[in-house]
C-alpha cells in the first residue's frame, strides 16, 4: 500500500502486457496523466519496454514468449498469454515494430505446433496449459497442470481479438478449430478442464454442484464470432455469461472474464485509434 516497498517478485507476462495495453488505450481515449506523475502514455512505453526485455527470449528460443520476467532461458510456453493483437500496439507505440512482429510470428508457429497427432488435438483447438517451443506439454512447475485448463480457455478470447481486429488468418484458422469442439458440445454443456484429445476433466478444486466458468464460456463465444454460421451459439453463450454465475472455483478470476468477455460480446470493449 505505501508504493514502495515490494511483497514478492516475478511478473506474470499475461498480466504485465494487458496494463501495458490498458495504459495505450486510456492515453488515446484522454491523452494527460490522470493521477499519476507520468503520462499515460510514457507509462505505457515504459511497460512495453520491460515486456520486450524481460519476457521475451531473445536468445535460445527464437524470439519465444516467456511466462514472465523470471522465466528467462526457460523453455517455456504459456498459450494464453500469447496476444498478437497487443503486441501490434506494442510495435506502433514503441517503434519496434519488427521486433514485436517476430513474436507474432514465433507465437503463432508454436500455437500451430501444439496441434498435433501426438497430443490427440490436431483439430480442437485445444491447446496446452504450458508447452515448449517445440508445442510439446510441459510440466512448468511441480504439479503444473498440461491439460485445457482455466489459463489456456483465454487463448479463444485472445485470438478472437486479434481476427475481430486485424483480421489475422491464422486466427481465423485456429478459431475454426476450438470453435468447432465448443459447439459441437453446446454452450450449455461447456465444463471447466479437458484433456487435449476433447475428454472432459473437470477441475477437481471446483466445488459442486459446478456452476460452470464464464473464462471457458465467454473466451469460447468469443472466438465462434469469427463465423457468422455460430451465431446461435454465441447468443447462447452470451445468456449463460451474462446471469453472472459461471464462477466455478475462482470468483474473482470468473468475474473479470464475465466483464471482457460481455464487453467484447457486446462490440464495446473499444480499441482506440491513434
Amino acid at each position: 500500500p505505501d508504493g514502495s516497498s515490494a511483497l514478492g517478485s516475478g511478473g506474470a507476462t499475461g498480466s504485465d502486457e494487458d496494463m501495458a495495453w490498458a495504459l495505450v488505450m486510456a492515453h488515446r481515449q484522454w491523452g494527460g496523466r490522470g493521477s499519476l506523475s507520468e503520462t499515460y502514455l510514457s507509462h505505457a512505453q515504459r511497460q512495453i519496454d520491460r515486456v520486450w526485455q524481460y519476457e521475451v527470449d531473445h536468445a535460445q528460443f527464437g524470439g519465444m514468449l516467456i511466462p514472465g520476467d523470471e522465466w528467462r532461458g526457460q523453455n517455456v510456453f504459456n498459450p494464453s498469454y500469447f496476444a498478437p493483437n497487443q503486441y501490434r500496439i506494442f510495435g506502433q507505440v514503441s517503434g519496434n515494430v519488427a521486433g514485436f512482429e517476430s513474436v507474432i510470428e514465433r507465437g503463432y508457429d508454436i500455437v500451430f505446433k501444439s496441434l498435433n497427432d501426438v497430443s490427440r488435438n490436431r483439430d480442437n483447438g485445444l491447446v496446452p496449459a504450458w508447452c515448449d517451443a517445440e508445442g510439446s506439454p510441459v510440466e512448468a512447475f511441480p504439479g503444473a497442470m498440461t491439460n485445457y485448463q482455466t489459463d489456456s480457455a483465454r487463448l479463444p478470447f485472445r485470438l478472437g481479438q486479434d481476427f475481430a481486429y486485424n483480421g489475422d488468418i491464422r486466427a481465423q484458422k485456429y478459431l475454426a478449430k476450438v470453435t468447432s469442439f465448443f459447439a459441437a458440445l453446446g454452450a450449455e454443456q461447456i465444463g471447466d478442464g479437458y484433456e487435449l484429445s476433447g475428454a472432459p476433466a473437470p477441475d477437481p478444486r471446483t466445488a459442486q454442484p459446478n456452476p460452470g466458468s464464464a473464462v471457458f464460456v465467454g473466451c469460447a463465444a468469443v472466438g465462434a464470432q469469427h463465423d457468422p454460421r455460430y451465431q446461435s451459439f454465441v447468443d447462447a453463450a452470451y445468456a449463460r455469461v451474462r446471469t453472472g454465475k459461471l464462477l466455478a472455483r475462482s470468483r474473482y478470476y470468473n468475474q473479470c472474464w464475465t466483464v471482457l468477455s460481455l464487453l467484447m460480446l457486446t462490440g464495446n470493449l473499444v480499441e482506440y485509434p491513434e
